[in-house]
């Protein structure tokens, strides 16, 4: 049973889709950095043409940052309409430029087959270096793939190995790497052990020989004041519960926004309730885009200021 139940639960992995910071600045060259720049100031106010014009026009003069930006805006839909393929293009473009995020992201659309029928050959070639790069997201779901055998050899030292660097940062992974853990014998603990330190001291660069990327930070250190509240309830038991089961039914959307339950009442025992609250959002447009997409898929939320 418990191998049935993290396999099935691994289907449900999904590349982290950054709606709350979905763009990177690049600083790279002066004059491609402006441009660049240029457009992280369009986007953030919305004015999602001007974005797509500049780093349309960035991302043809081979700015991996400029071309994963336009993936994103394709994927998520900001100020196009949502076209996987196109998101196939400027992503491939980034990822073979060894851009990590792009990769991670590319080998997610194979994966849940978003391009067509699922292709877990093609996603394990982008999600690897995406993990060897230390993508928190990707790491977990090579983890996952290599414990199923999807598009690779069943291996569960390898997907033992990569779990337990995943759940450094990652909850789901703990989950997942706790459970794995009752199948190894002592041995292949050992040998997870020391694959786990050869990969954590592998530098972050791409192992594909490809040119020098530009180095990228996320785009928003804005105060952190808006969160989407999912419910509330009378025991933080049940709303802790109740969270990890809409992360498990819509990991693209939960899957890396952290949980914050708050206390109403605390003077008053009988009308106490415990606030179920994920984010924060700098901005209350991307919570408010967080809300309506699960509402789309049946859940009920609020934006909230904190």
């Amino acid at each position: 049973m418990q191998s049935k139940s993290l396999h099935l639960y691994s289907k449900c992995l999904l590349i982290l889709l950054i709606l709350f910071s979905p763009i990177i600045i690049a600083a790279g060259g002066n004059t491609l950095k402006e441009e660049i720049n240029t457009g992280i100031n369009a986007y953030n106010r919305g004015d999602y043409e001007a974005a797509k014009k500049i780093w349309t026009k960035a991302a043809n003069a081979n700015s991996a940052s400029a071309q994963y930006n336009l993936g994103q805006m394709y994927r998520m839909g900001q100020g196009v309409t949502i076209d996987y393929q196109q998101a196939k293009t400027w992503y491939m473009a980034a990822a073979k430029q060894g851009h990590p995020q792009a990769q991670g992201n590319l080998g997610t659309l194979y994966y849940h087959g978003k391009l067509g029928e699922p292709d877990y050959s093609e996603a394990y070639k982008w999600l690897l270096p995406a993990a060897q790069q230390h993508n928190t997201q990707a790491q977990r779901m090579i983890g996952a793939m290599l414990y199923n055998g999807d598009g690779v050899k069943k291996d569960i030292v390898q997907s033992f190995a990569w779990l337990t660097l995943a759940s450094e940062k990652n909850q789901q992974a703990m989950a997942n790497k706790n459970q794995l853990e009752q199948e190894l014998t002592a041995l292949q603990k050992q040998n997870a052990q020391r694959l786990v330190d050869k990969l954590r001291s592998t530098p972050k660069t791409d192992e594909l020989k490809t040119p020098a990327r530009e180095t990228t930070t996320p785009t928003s250190k804005a105060p952190l004041q808006y969160r989407v509240q999912l419910g509330a309830y009378r025991l933080e038991e049940t709303a802790k519960e109740t969270f990890l089961k809409l992360q498990n039914r819509m990991p693209d959307l939960l899957g890396e926004l952290k949980l914050k339950i708050e206390l109403t009442s605390p003077d008053s025992p009988e009308s106490t309730l415990f606030r179920l609250q994920a984010g924060g959002f700098s901005e209350r447009r991307d919570a408010k885009t967080l809300c309506e997409q699960l509402k789309k898929k049946g859940s009920n939320c609020v934006v909230v200021k904190t």
